[in-house]
């Protein structure tokens, strides 16, 4: 596993390695013992949310996942949060994103974020979980390309790559007392 970025640090998305799964859990005994207890916590919950966010997607409607994820159509502020809660924010995508990297099974942008919801939502932290959609050019048919993406405060925790491209077409604000649109 990779150390956790410093709140200084921006944060963009890991490569996943579906395929060299196994290679890349391989290499993690010695990556695992240098961190901390903490960051071993959130890696282990980051894992348990994946799992249950890829078991969601494929067998629960999507009305019935949106439920917990906040209010629909509606955003958390996008002011600085205080230190510590903006440190917590940044593990919380950075776990997601290396266990997301690491999993056997595809965990892309929506099972991320909907993990990243999970701590975020667990935590009680204000987040923001963006569906949103491009047009891909294709030879003949139109095609259009989706993606999810979550923000807590400024900072993106997860789907930061390439998100500009993407229109948004839904938003849930999560575990903010004042969500504002």
């Amino acid at each position: 596993m990779t150390k956790p970025p410093p709140a200084s640090t921006p944060v963009t998305d890991s490569t996943p390695v579906n395929g060299r799964w196994w290679r890349a859990w391989r290499q993690t005994p010695g990556r695992w013992r240098a961190l901390e207890t903490e960051d071993r916590a959130r890696l282990l919950e980051a894992a348990l949310c994946l799992a249950l966010a890829r078991f969601a997607i494929g067998l629960v409607p999507f009305r019935r996942i949106a439920r917990p994820l906040g209010e629909p159509g509606r955003e958390t502020p996008r002011e600085a949060l205080p230190p510590e809660m903006e440190k917590e924010a940044l593990r919380v995508g950075w776990a997601v994103r290396a266990v997301a990297a690491r999993t056997p099974w595809d965990s892309k942008c929506l099972a991320q974020a909907l993990a990243a919801m999970a701590m975020l939502r667990r935590r009680r932290l204000p987040g923001t979980l963006y569906l949103g959609v491009a047009p891909v050019p294709a030879g003949g048919r139109p095609k259009i390309d989706a993606h999810a993406w979550v923000r807590c405060g400024p900072d993106l925790l997860t789907g930061a790559a390439g998100h500009e491209r993407f229109t948004v077409v839904a938003s849930f604000a999560g575990a903010s007392e004042s969500a504002s649109t």
